[in-house]
């Protein structure tokens, strides 16, 4: 299956009002801080945890309507377009602001080429037959997504399902990270790669390919660097070290938290390149490239451009950094900015101010 994000919604959120994005298969987010974009990943990883995780509303977005919306409804829609047709998913979260009651679902509906696959709304589910299975109709609770009790391998709705659970939101933070694979085998990196041993644990015993493609890049990017090694140490635990040349003698091997930070960024990111990007996955970088300098950006652009072509997928990256614009912004790159209070995104052109750098029109307020 293929699949492609083509339409975010999301209206009475955080500073997002009715506001509307179309993603392409790879584009840059700019603006200033606080200027939306990071809220913008923030509705595709809360609604990745409501309809895959099931975790309830009320600890979703119980702090994230408009400050200055009176409405007590807040409303998202997805666009997917899959080799079954477009999916539209909707779901409106009802707020209680005058007393104290915890969000909950107001209505929740999924469809596909027009034609209604599920609905949830005054406390019923109803759920369309497929596949020679008659409707149904039962009573569900309003407080959490029914979504996350179908299986991915339940038909149409199961591949919307499955769209949503690949896509990720990913901060690297190489002071957050674990030093051992304590957890078992994690197919996803974690938002702020925390679980960076126990995915490569999963990449050794369940893609050796990725893991081979991994090491082989990073032997080109790291100076010095050979491979990885998983040492048991109780368990299932087991160390991530890697193996640095040395012209002495043996190998010397490091601890994932020996390594610099930036050795652990890039580790992180050329990791969800190989694991992570497929068909019908999204990657949301959130400044990527916080620890890493500037020969080490535009390789790393390089192969995520590349690992796209190859295998399909989307990615959106935000990132102030100028090796990234630079690269990025020829093709798709987008401006937020917050000039009445409601985010506003504008795709921006550089063709029409030749001679200068991106990144140079940026700076200068263009």
């Amino acid at each position: 299956m293929t699949a492609v994000l083509t339409r975010i919604l999301a209206d009475n959120f955080r500073a997002l009002v009715n506001f509307e994005f179309r993603p392409g298969k790879l584009c840059l987010l700019l603006g200033d801080n606080g200027s939306g974009k990071s809220s913008l990943f923030e509705v595709l990883a809360l609604l990745s945890d409501l309809v895959v995780r099931g975790r309830p509303a009320a600890d979703l977005f119980q702090e994230t309507p408009t400050r200055w919306d009176i409405r007590d409804v807040q409303r998202f829609e997805l666009d997917v377009e899959a080799n079954a047709g477009l999916f539209r998913y909707s779901v409106e979260i009802k707020h209680s602001r005058d007393v104290p009651q915890p969000p909950v679902i107001r209505s929740e509906v999924v469809t596909c080429n027009g034609e209604t696959l599920y609905g949830f709304a005054h406390g019923e589910v109803h759920l369309a037959g497929e596949q020679g299975r008659p409707n149904v109709v039962f009573p569900f609770q309003s407080n959490q997504s029914f979504l996350a009790n179908v299986d991915t391998r339940a038909g149409r709705l199961g591949s919307f399902k499955e769209f949503l659970e690949s896509t990720r939101i990913l901060q690297p933070n190489p002071f957050d990270m674990d030093r051992t694979s304590r957890r078992g085998h994690l197919p996803l990196l974690e938002r702020w790669c925390r679980n960076l041993p126990s995915y490569f644990d999963y990449l050794s015993d369940e893609r050796p390919d990725s893991r081979v493609r991994l090491e082989a890049r990073l032997r080109e990017v790291i100076p010095g660097f050979l491979n990885f090694k998983l040492q048991r140490v109780v368990g299932e635990e087991k160390f991530l070290l890697a193996q640095f040349e040395n012209p002495n003698g043996p190998p010397h091997e490091f601890g994932l938290l020996e390594l610099s930070e930036g050795q652990r960024v890039l580790l992180a990111m050329y990791a969800a390149i190989y694991g992570m990007l497929g068909s019908q996955s999204l990657l949301c970088f959130d400044e990527p490239d916080n620890f890493i300098s500037l020969t080490e950006v535009q390789p790393w652009l390089q192969e995520l451009n590349d690992v796209l072509g190859q295998r399909g997928g989307q990615a959106m990256i935000i990132s102030h950094h100028p090796e990234v614009i630079d690269y990025l912004a020829l093709d798709s790159a987008w401006r937020f900015e917050r000039p009445a209070g409601a985010v506003v995104a504008r795709q921006l052109d550089f063709g029409s101010e030749p001679g200068l750098l991106p990144s140079e029109i940026i700076a200068r307020g263009g």
